[in-house]
């Protein structure tokens, strides 16, 4: 007698070859195949033909189920039964989890990161058998992965999303599409690494969207497939920055109002204006010329309109190259989101200065 003849997840049923060609007739034979569940709940019966294969009655309990193959000869002389078989089935449930992690170290209920940044997706799976008379739910389960991207975001729908991301729901997406599906054949655990994200689009400055991952047991005999676990990242778009009324390389005896257009500020992000004597470089520290460091502190991305500077002659203390530049700092890094060479002609004459945020 086998420990395991067939498998089945509960509640899923078991599939079970039975055979009892060795009869001299079977059109004076029937054959009945009788299902005892170890765990005590009860005993099922049913007629099957004589060769072949099909479903259990009921579904094999976690305990495991006990079946018998009964030949059964009616004759004048009465009712003669006969065990062809017995075979013990173990009950089989593959058991799955997932995990994302990102570079973001933001908490909250569903992890995120941004549209070029990358992400990996930690699988773990146990309960999965080995060999060929194993059926095929047993022996692998399926890791189905879907993008779906946001409606064009606006500043409103910035807006109104807000509610909808801190409780884990996406109310404004697009219908999500196939990205990637695979069989997983090994126990254990294991990471999948994505370089950046994969929300489809043509704009990194305004993507945005969720990647889904699901683990799901494979259907089995009459059951479809059930799914073990499920795990979401929020996609964010790239911030942008973009300075205006300088020309990058041109020369300045005396310097007009700049304006600086900001879009998209990434969430716990804090951008800032800085100027510099020398040509651009990043990880330079220059001076900070803006009043109040714009710090984003909600769990989505902002789109704050302009910062305007009416004067910054007095930051450019004497002639020659010298650069401006927009920085942002996020959980990825200070970033240089624009940035102008300029260079100072002689004759400069120095004045005061002043900042404010447009709407």
């Amino acid at each position: 007698m086998k420990s395991f003849f067939s498998f089945s997840p509960a509640p899923l049923l078991c599939g079970l070859l039975f055979s009892a060609t060795n009869l001299a007739s079977a059109d004076l034979w029937m054959t009945s195949l009788v299902q005892k569940q170890l765990d005590g709940s009860g005993t099922f019966q049913t007629y099957v033909d004589a060769k072949g294969e099909g479903v259990s009655v009921a579904a094999v309990p976690e305990g495991g189920s006990e079946f018998f193959l009964w030949a059964i000869k009616y004759a004048d002389s009465g009712m003669e039964e006969t065990l062809v078989d017995s075979e013990v089935v173990g009950a089989y449930l593959p058991e799955g989890t997932l995990k994302i992690r990102t570079d973001d170290p933001y908490n909250g209920p569903i992890p995120r990161t941004r549209i070029d940044q990358g992400f990996k997706v930690r699988y773990t799976v146990d309960g999965l058998v080995s060999g060929n008379d194993a059926p095929e739910a047993a022996r692998q389960v399926l890791l189905d992965h879907d993008v779906a991207a946001y409606e064009p975001i606006t500043n409103e729908g910035l807006l109104s999303m807000i509610g909808s991301i801190v409780q884990g729901l996406f109310e404004n997406l697009l219908p999500a599409v196939d990205f990637d599906q695979r069989m997983i054949t090994k126990n254990g655990k294991k990471n999948l690494k994505f370089n950046v994200a994969n929300i489809p689009g043509n704009d990194v400055y305004s993507d945005a969207g969720v990647e889904t991952f699901r683990l799901y047991a494979l259907p089995d005999g009459q059951v479809a497939q059930m799914l073990l676990d499920e795990a979401q990242i929020q996609v964010w778009p790239m911030s942008k920055g973009t300075i205006t009324g300088l020309t990058d390389q041109g020369s300045y005896s005396s310097i007009p109002e700049v304006r600086v257009a900001l879009t998209n500020l990434y969430p716990d992000s804090t951008t800032w204006v800085q100027v510099y004597k020398g040509e651009s470089k990043p990880g330079k520290v220059g001076t900070d010329v803006t009043e109040a460091h714009l710090v984003v502190d909600d769990v989505i991305p902002r789109a704050v309109g302009e910062l305007v500077f009416r004067d910054l002659q007095q930051y450019f203390t004497d002639e020659g190259p010298w650069t401006l530049e927009v920085l942002s700092e996020t959980p990825f890094g200070t970033e240089i989101l624009d940035s102008v060479e300029i260079n100072i002609a002689s004759g400069l004459k120095l004045r005061g200065s002043f900042n404010s945020l447009s709407e």
